[in-house]
């Protein structure tokens, strides 16, 4: 099969040495290559890019980053925004001028520095402080490089450099934390993307490829360091956010049951019954009782 090459000359201008895009897309985007690098943040949607031969999954707060000649495809499955960073490495310095990787651009940031970066993923995961930045940051640029006031590339090259500084603490940190599994602890940012999203339809299999994570391997590392199995912690996390609206909102049983991510309400009944050790209908019954009583 042809690949084709996307050349500088027709989506960077000489004078600029840099483009900076935002996209709305879905479906297919085909195998191709760069004599560029290119940086792309997820703001939101689902899909692959597959780099490389390998997968990755297409998440909100992901960032990927392409080396030159890198082939890579995209098949979008929910409509996605994203930024785009279309680089010539010259545009840092005249020094990198025939660089042809993030590698070498993210050591010379590191001024020389022994410490060497250890990654072999060409995807990042930020924590949710860490997103709101980034994506901020991947904003600012794109609205330099479309109004291109004045001294607008001094200004996104600023903001080019807080991305890559991001982008070398967050490898660091992706690091040294993965160093702490053999006390069997998982990356911070795992059990917080589960905390934000037990609602929706989740699976351990899903979050462990998000996080690169072998699948037994996360398995067995997520009961040693939550005490229980995936599923059940899900399940947890549901009743008790299903226990919250019981008490608080007015919701019916059947709105709470898809709220909280169950299609199948005798399902949500059994699992509430067996943790609670009575139905919704009775805790909600009790609730009410019992607040009339503080009255």
């Amino acid at each position: 099969m042809d690949i084709r090459l996307y050349e500088t000359k027709k989506y960077i201008l000489e004078n600029e040495k840099i483009s900076v895009l935002s996209h709305c897309a879905s479906g297919h985007i085909r195998k191709h290559r760069h004599d560029f690098i290119e940086i792309t943040y997820i703001v939101n949607g689902e899909g692959i890019h597959e780099i490389s031969g390998n997968n990755y999954n297409i998440v909100g707060g992901s960032l990927f980053f392409i080396d030159c000649n890198q082939i890579h495809s995209m098949n979008i499955t929910k409509e996605t925004n994203y930024y785009e960073i279309l680089l010539s490495p010259s545009f840092i310095s005249d020094t990198l001028k025939d660089c042809g990787s993030v590698d070498t651009i993210l050591y010379y940031l590191m001024d020389g520095s022994e410490n060497k970066l250890d990654y072999n993923s060409p995807v990042i995961s930020f924590s949710k402080d860490e997103i709101i930045m980034v994506e901020n940051f991947f904003k600012l640029m794109y609205n330099e490089f479309t109004k291109k006031r004045e001294g607008y590339l001094i200004v996104i090259k600023s903001y080019l450099y807080l991305i890559l500084m991001m982008m070398i603490r967050a490898i660091r940190q992706n690091k040294n934390t993965e160093t702490l599994l053999a006390k069997d602890k998982l990356l911070p940012t795992v059990i917080e993307y589960v905390n934000d999203n037990f609602c929706e339809k989740i699976s351990m299999s899903d979050v462990g490829r998000r996080y690169s994570y072998n699948p037994s391997y996360f398995s067995r590392i997520f009961k040693s360091t939550y005490g229980v199995n995936f599923s059940t912690y899900i399940q947890k996390k549901r009743i008790e956010k299903a226990v919250e609206l019981l008490k608080d909102t007015n919701l019916n049983v059947d709105q709470i049951c898809k709220k909280i991510g169950y299609d199948n309400p005798k399902s949500f009944y059994t699992t509430f019954k067996r943790i609670m050790g009575m139905t919704p209908y009775e805790y909600r019954k009790a609730s009410i009782s019992s607040k009339k009583r503080l009255l």
